[in-house]
């Protein structure tokens, strides 16, 4: 319990002014999202963007004439793929 007049500091107040609008977030914000279930639809949504995001290459790279913008979105576009079945992975090993 706080006694008046007693001001505590916390860590965020020690540290540099700079670390303080880190450390609120991580103090206050971090762990209302850190909930399972919002975790679960985070990764959800971040899955449903890659994905969005592979088809949008694989698009560009179809409809591409210049050789290296089509290497540039294939690359993208695999790039995106790995990403997407680490998701996956970390979505069933959550479950």
């Amino acid at each position: 319990m706080r006694r008046r007049g007693h001001y505590r500091p916390s860590l965020c107040s020690v540290l540099h002014p700079v670390a303080t609008l880190a450390c609120s977030l991580v103090e206050n914000i971090v762990p209302l999202v850190l909930r399972v279930g919002d975790v679960m639809k985070d990764m959800q949504a971040h899955l449903e963007h890659l994905r969005v995001q592979i088809v949008e290459c694989e698009m560009i790279r179809d409809l591409a004439t210049d050789m290296k913008k089509r290497e540039l979105f294939d690359r993208l576009a695999q790039h995106y793929k790995v990403l997407a079945s680490e998701v996956e992975r970390a979505i069933k090993q959550a479950e």
